[in-house]
């Protein structure tokens, strides 16, 4: 009895392939929109759990289920559990290497807290996943422990993404992911802890229900142990701030003449472009009444007077003059609808076209003001902002 021989007789190499190519498509399927970002990605791709982790507990429960016969004729209590961990251990950690070089090829490797919390949770999660599916492997017949394992972790993954709110979201890897993140954002450490804690009273649970004698007090250990879990996941996501927080990646901060332009540790090496793509928005904007503020800030929260900087490293510099020309606005008081016809006007001040983002009738409307004397454009302008602080 070796790893190499419950590796060959395994039925790994049908689950390992999947569960790597599941955990990868789930990183590329949404890669578009991850931006520069590295968090979303990670976050991301550990979605992939909803395949993965069902996939896992079913092929336990099955390969646990063939040899249940040959355990209880030969084995017994610890005996049985290292056994059992010799045939499926060697599969199970290709699996998880997969998964881990899926992931990290498609989104990267995790290098913060956040991203590392996510990473841990996730292979715990899976940890969980094949010892309970082989509890239920060794417990109850092989045609009903399979698509039972499979069916409890689909649900235990697939609810909490279908509903963030439910405090099931703080409790789960996939939950917490599914709504992940502005660049503002990140995942709570505390959630990820959670869903660790859950995963391991599971696994916990299942190891002892393997090691004693009788199904029925196995099966009653498993029981028990699940509802501890779930308890102890419930309790807990009722003492934390909920799965997503504020990002507390620490911001860089230069000097940019008068002012100071703070950016994340991403956007390092795109100074330049962003300074200026501040000063082309200052200086066409400069004989119009409306301030453009001289420190920038991509910090979700901000002094008075800050503007809110928006940046991705793609960005083409009409992009990004639209976006400061819309945080310009914002600093102005106009956060919603009211100041459409503003920002388009100052759009096509600074060389954008006001129809990229705007409505037809606010294009309209500022083409319509662009032509007007110098002090009318004044005035006007004048009257927006009032407007919208009214």
């Amino acid at each position: 009895m070796n790893a190499i021989r419950g590796l060959r007789w395994s039925s790994a190499w049908f689950a390992v392939p999947i569960a790597g190519l599941a955990a990868y498509v789930a990183g590329v399927s949404e890669k578009e929109f991850f931006g520069d970002y590295p968090l979303i990605g990670v976050s991301q791709a550990w979605i992939g759990l909803v395949i993965v982790a069902p996939l896992i507990a079913a092929w336990c429960s099955w390969d646990a289920s063939r040899l249940r016969t040959w355990l209880l004729l030969h084995f017994s209590g610890v005996q049985q559990l290292k056994a059992l961990a010799v045939m499926l251990g060697a599969g199970f950690a290709l699996a998880v290497a997969a998964v881990l070089a899926a992931t990290g090829w498609a989104a990267g490797l995790p290098r913060t807290v956040p991203a590392i919390s996510i990473t841990v949770a996730g292979v715990l999660t899976l940890m969980a996943a094949a010892l309970t599916g082989a509890a239920l492997g060794v417990l109850v017949p092989r045609v009903v422990a399979a698509p039972l394992s499979a069916g409890i972790w689909y649900a235990w993954m697939a609810i909490p993404m279908s509903d963030p709110s439910h405090w099931t979201a703080a409790a789960t890897v996939t939950g917490a992911s599914a709504t992940c993140c502005t660049s503002s954002q990140e995942v709570n450490p505390a959630s990820m802890l959670t869903a660790s804690a859950v995963a391991l009273i599971c696994g916990a649970a299942a190891l002892i229900s393997i090691w004693v004698a009788s199904r029925a007090r196995g099966a009653a250990v498993l029981i028990a142990g699940v509802a501890l879990a779930g308890s102890a996941g419930w309790a807990l996501t009722h003492i934390q701030d909920g799965p997503i927080v504020a990002r507390t990646t620490q911001l860089s901060c230069a000097q940019d003449g008068p002012g100071r332009v703070c950016i994340w540790p991403e956007h390092h090496g795109q100074e330049a472009r962003i300074n200026a793509a501040i000063q082309a928005v200052r200086s066409r904007l400069q004989h119009e009444v409306i301030p453009v503020p001289q420190s920038w800030s991509e910090a979700p929260t901000r002094p008075p007077g800050v503007g809110n900087l928006q940046w991705t490293t793609g960005v083409s510099p009409e992009q990004a003059r639209s976006s400061i020309v819309v945080s310009v606005v914002q600093t102005a008081g106009c956060h919603d609808a009211r100041g459409e016809a503003l920002t388009s006007f100052l759009r096509l001040q600074v060389g954008v076209s006001p129809e990229a983002n705007g409505t037809p009738a606010s294009s309209a409307q500022a083409r319509q003001v662009q032509g007007l004397p110098a002090a009318q454009r004044t005035a006007w302008v004048k009257q927006q902002i009032t407007a919208c602080s009214a």
